[in-house]
């Protein structure tokens, strides 16, 4: 409150409404009589991040279906909200910042002549058995077991390097030994622990420039799904827990039931591996034919 009273801010802006801190503002910002805009900082937070205690003034959200989630789960009203897309999405389309794909995948050991999988890790909470999906995936690139040679860029979440859930010494170990011929780990530069992820601005060019220049994006529901969506890749969202079945309360299968991962799903331009056989099918699927499904994610 005394930062807020020193400040005098026009406006106070935050990602969402949902965490300890923002509340704690939204409070103080309120008895201040200060406006709060919400600029939502991602398409799960409505509908997965548990009910806010206070709504701010405005929201800024992505487009109409965030938009209608607001209006319906909170009877917000519509002309308090503003859509303006995805500001830090922005950077996909700003050629001048991305590294071209051969000296990228060069730089990470890979060869630029075959199609490259991107393999994008989640939070280890939403995917404990994460480590036996990508053994399997790093033995068949290793194998050439697909219809055309390949190659694989595995990206841990930043959650899974540092910070409270972040994987024990042997995991990571276990993470890192995958890395080898036709496989490379691009880890991403978490700074501190100041945030949930403390991350450079540059990281975001980096990402972009590995997202156009994969074959293919696969993931168990992250957020990097809807990336590769635009961009035109294929994306195969996994829904298993490798060689066991994990109860359903820490199991991989949970997630397709999240509310913003069904609505994607019900579009038709994201596919669904629910066994080794699936997923082998689907990247052998995609590799023939890229365009498949190109419709639906667009």
């Amino acid at each position: 409150k005394a930062l807020l009273q020193k400040l005098r801010p026009d406006f106070l802006v935050f990602p969402n409404p949902f965490a300890t801190q923002e509340t704690v503002y939204l409070i103080h910002a309120r008895q201040l009589r200060i406006p709060v805009i919400c600029q939502m900082l991602s398409w799960d937070h409505i509908t997965a991040k548990g009910t806010p205690l206070l709504m701010p003034d405005y929201f800024i959200s992505w487009g109409p279906t965030m938009t209608k989630e607001l209006v319906d789960i909170y009877g917000f009203p519509p002309r308090k909200i503003y859509e303006c897309g995805v500001p830090h999405f922005d950077v996909y389309f700003q050629k001048d910042k991305l590294t071209p794909r051969d000296a990228l995948l060069q730089r990470l050991n890979l060869s630029p002549a075959q199609p490259c999988i991107f393999y994008g890790m989640v939070n280890p909470v939403f995917f404990p058995n994460e480590l036996e999906i990508l053994t399997w995936l790093v033995d068949r690139i290793r194998e050439h077991a697909s219809i055309k040679p390949c190659t694989l860029i595995i990206r841990p979440h930043p959650q899974t390097i540092r910070g409270y859930y972040a994987r024990n010494t042997q995991e990571l170990a276990r993470l890192y030994a995958l890395a080898g011929p036709n496989v490379a780990i691009d880890t991403p530069p978490v700074l501190s622990d100041r945030l949930a992820w403390d991350m450079p601005k540059s990281d975001m060019s980096h990402l972009a420039s590995l997202l156009h220049g994969s074959a293919m994006f696969l993931s168990a529901g992250s957020t990097l799904s809807l990336e590769a969506c635009i961009l035109d890749r294929p994306v195969v969202n996994i829904g298993f827990d490798g060689w066991q079945e994990l109860p359903y309360k820490q199991s991989a299968r949970r997630h397709l039931d999240y509310v913003h991962i069904t609505k994607l799903l019900a579009m038709g331009g994201v596919r669904v591996a629910r066994s080794f056989d699936e997923l082998k099918a689907h990247i052998n699927a995609y590799l023939k034919n890229p365009s498949l499904d190109w419709e639906a994610r667009a």
